[in-house]
């Protein structure tokens, strides 16, 4: 009563409504005092005769309130009256902390507030008027990221009011980690044409990416680019020498999501792929070099370099416009009265970036025509032997099994070397084939073990074809996925916050899985519901009805039977197991049978609630009595590892398969198997 009254003054704050309240009497109070000892007319002279009798009043005046007070105090729960980010919405970024303001200053010391999914960071309590031990608002500073867009629910319990010391209240509050940026636009813009060849490519995303995701980006033909910016709103992407001219270039994007530990500035682990797009653009063709040679980034230091164009020109201009940087003498000569070739003196430098330039005005062609000429190339020699790719690619994780590893080499390179430098930690056996001379592909007799992370190591010392033996160790690491099933068709659904319709929600996701779309409040009207209470504890019955409201927003939940009618009603085959196992359950969902379960919610102050319904049965109940669907499994069947849950409170979550046991215990292993 006395919250509903406070809410529609809109006084939500019950602290600060009190603290209104005292310091408006103690002010009427001085107020009324100073006015009498300084005003002389009669009323006031009489005042004063009576001062111990106004004296009374003016107490009672302050004290009146008092009870009032007192009565809203202890009638009114701890809760959480304004949050940052707010309930359903998207956290804005990891550079601000998670705010929560509270109705009442609440004690701190036993309090024990936690995060799913668990995020490494500090809480930090703000004192409330000088008390450290007592606060208001509370905020939270993440030392690493969640996912992108996944559900985050704060949970706090054993929240104490002052001098209540039997008080044991739970506060909660759920939204969503940042969401990854979206790809805004790319420039040059998707089948663009005349792009000059010494542009740079620009990824331009929707948003700050704040250590959300890393973006993959691959060419064809290949282009060796530098990209320092993968965590900005642009990311540029430099060519380290100029594109081909008159070429199709084709970039592939790919966007991985991340959790990133904010204190050690690392990655600590990554999801899967989630979004990748193409795009395409074709670079310019001179008006009068139609090709330039060599074009490769690993050209042989022997090699000539050769112009083709496309009209026959003046020679002596062409040959005195001719430049090379860095410098290299050499000899000119002319193939036909179209092709100019250069021929050094000296092998070229090793791994040296070359750009070949024509310049000149007034060239006269044998068409009688007059053009002016300023193009330019670039090649590189081969240098050192290095790795160019790698697949998988360095730190990927749950790669499949069954792969294979390819290792591309930036040249030709000696076969037998390159297989003799492969190491692979823990061993394994396999066998080499090769695409080419510079495609390495090793493949493992047998599988890869599940959940490992194995080390590729290729030594120094890979002997070239055409350039420099190899001088570094280049060592990658990847891990392998664990043996995991998953019904990945199964929609997951969250209840409304503030919502006790949990039971219901994991009885809709399992129809909804075979067909049938029904909202929650008719669920609950197909089964019943009593939502009456005496003495503050529920009296209905949960293994005939919902016991709470019709709409589900307040109560204690559904029993297993009810649930199973639901799918009776509409011909679907359920199996209910009472004192169950891990390993059955493990079976079931490797048959490809999901499975309702009822558990401890495993943060709730974990104590059994028992009452007696109206029609007299004894009810078993607990604090905290959750609802799910087991749609995965990790381990082996007989023996699993962690389950994989749609909560339609906490998202999809898994659980380590002893905690899940424990909570599933506490009613009974109670499963729904749905056929």
């Amino acid at each position: 009563m006395f919250t509903e009254i406070l809410d529609k003054i809109n006084f939500t704050n019950l602290t600060y409504t009190v603290m209104l309240i005292i310091i408006l009497s103690l002010f009427l109070i001085i107020i009324s005092y100073t006015l009498l000892n300084r005003l002389n007319s009669k009323p006031f002279v009489y005042l004063r005769k009576k001062r111990r009798l106004f004296t009374i009043l003016l107490l009672l005046l302050f004290i009146l309130p008092a009870p009032f007070l007192i009565m809203v105090y202890i009638s009114n729960a701890p809760k959480i009256v304004k949050s940052s980010p707010n309930t359903g919405e998207n956290w804005e970024s990891y550079n601000k902390p998670i705010e929560i303001d509270l109705n009442l200053p609440v004690m701190i010391d036993n309090m024990k507030p936690t995060i799913t999914p668990n995020l490494a960071g500090k809480w930090v309590w703000e004192p409330f008027l000088g008390i450290d031990k007592l606060s208001l608002k509370g905020k939270f500073y993440p030392e690493e990221t969640a996912f992108p867009d996944q559900r985050i629910v704060v949970y706090i319990v054993n929240v104490k009011r002052l001098g209540m010391n039997n008080d044991s209240h739970e506060m909660a509050l759920n939204f969503s980690s940042p969401k990854e940026p979206e790809l805004n636009k790319i420039l040059p813009t998707n089948k663009e044409v005349n792009i000059n060849t010494d542009s740079q490519i620009e990824v331009v995303l929707n948003k700050q990416n704040y250590y959300l995701s890393t973006w993959k980006f691959s060419f064809d033909p290949v282009i060796q680019i530098d990209n320092t910016t993968s965590y900005s709103d642009v990311i540029d992407l430099k060519p380290k020498k100029y594109l081909k001219q008159d070429t199709l270039y084709t970039l592939a994007i790919e966007r991985v999501p991340i959790r990133y530990s904010l204190k050690d500035n690392k990655i600590i682990e990554y999801g899967e792929k989630d979004f990748d797009f193409d795009t395409t653009f074709t670079t310019g063709k001179d008006a009068l070099i139609q090709n330039f040679q060599p074009e490769a980034d690993n050209a042989k230091v022997t090699q000539n370099i050769s112009a083709e164009f496309s009209i026959e020109p003046d020679k002596s201009i062409i040959e005195q416009g001719f430049s090379i940087n860095p410098q290299v003498n050499g000899v000119i000569s002319w193939e036909d009265n179209k092709k100019f070739i250069f021929k050094p003196n000296n092998p070229l430098a090793y791994g040296t970036i070359f750009t070949a330039e024509f310049q000149g005005n007034d060239v006269k062609a044998s068409d009688g025509k007059i053009y002016s000429i300023k193009s330019s190339f670039q090649f590189q020699t081969v240098g050192v032997v290095k790795v160019g790719d790698i697949i998988p690619a360095n730190n990927a994780q749950k790669v499949v099994e069954d792969s294979k590893i390819e290792i591309v080499f930036d040249q030709d390179v000696d076969k037998l070397s390159a297989q003799n430098h492969f190491n692979i930690s823990p061993n394994i056996n396999g066998n080499f084939s090769w695409e080419g001379n510079n495609k390495m592909v090793f493949t493992p007799i047998g599988n890869f073990n599940y959940t490992t992370t194995y080390t590729t190591e290729i030594s120094a010392g890979i002997k070239s074809l055409d350039g420099l033996d190899s001088k570094d160790q280049f060592t990658y690491t990847f891990t392998t996925r664990a043996n995991e099933i998953i019904l990945s068709d199964i929609p997951l659904i969250y209840q409304p916050y503030g919502s006790f319709s949990c039971n219901i929600y994991a009885a809709k996701m399992a129809l909804n899985w075979k067909g049938f779309n029904i909202d929650a409040t008719s669920l609950i009207k197909e089964i019943g519901n009593d939502s009456s209470m005496s003495n503050g504890q529920w009296t209905g019955d949960p293994y005939k009805e919902y016991v709470g409201n019709s709409d589900g927003s307040w109560g204690y939940g559904v029993y297993w039977d009810p649930i199973q009618k639901l799918f009776k009603n509409r011909g679907i085959s359920t199996q209910l197991k009472q004192n169950w196992n891990i390993n059955e359950l493990a079976q079931s969902v490797a048959s490809g049978n999901p499975v309702i379960i009822w558990r401890y919610n495993g943060e709730s102050s974990d104590y059994n609630k028992n009452w007696t319904s109206n029609d007299g049965v004894s009810i078993y109940g607990i604090n905290g009595q959750h609802g799910g669907v087991v749609i995965g499994i990790r381990g082996l069947v007989n023996h699993p590892d962690e389950f994989l849950l749609d909560d339609p409170w906490y998202g999809r979550i898994w659980l380590n398969a002893k905690d899940l046991d424990y909570y599933w215990s506490r009613m009974n292993r109670v499963g729904l198997i749905i056929n």
